[in-house]
């Protein structure tokens, strides 16, 4: 169970967005199906990312959400193409 869920996160259209600093496991859920989500992954304290050519889809597999996984604490960043974004992350 999630010690620490955030709803709602919500993003702008067309920007990078922090949503989580220095985690190393969470989910990810998607409550706003009209934008495509892409994300991506910084060392904590390095420049927040600018191109959305560093991005990778999310939400592409049926089930919702997306996973945080990483042996080391990370930065993680969502970019909401088409529409404002929404989302629920538990850390």
């Amino acid at each position: 169970m999630a010690t620490n869920p955030q709803f709602p996160v919500l993003l702008t259209e067309n920007t990078w967005t922090k949503i989580a600093s220095a985690v190393v496991t969470g989910t990810i859920y998607n409550k706003n199906s009209g934008a495509d989500y892409f994300q991506t992954y910084r060392i904590p304290n390095d420049p927040a990312p600018t191109d959305l050519a560093e991005g990778v889809g999310m939400f592409l597999e049926p089930q919702g959400f997306e996973e945080i996984k990483s042996d080391s604490p990370i930065d993680v960043y969502v970019y909401a193409l088409g529409d404002q974004g929404k989302l629920r992350v538990d850390l």
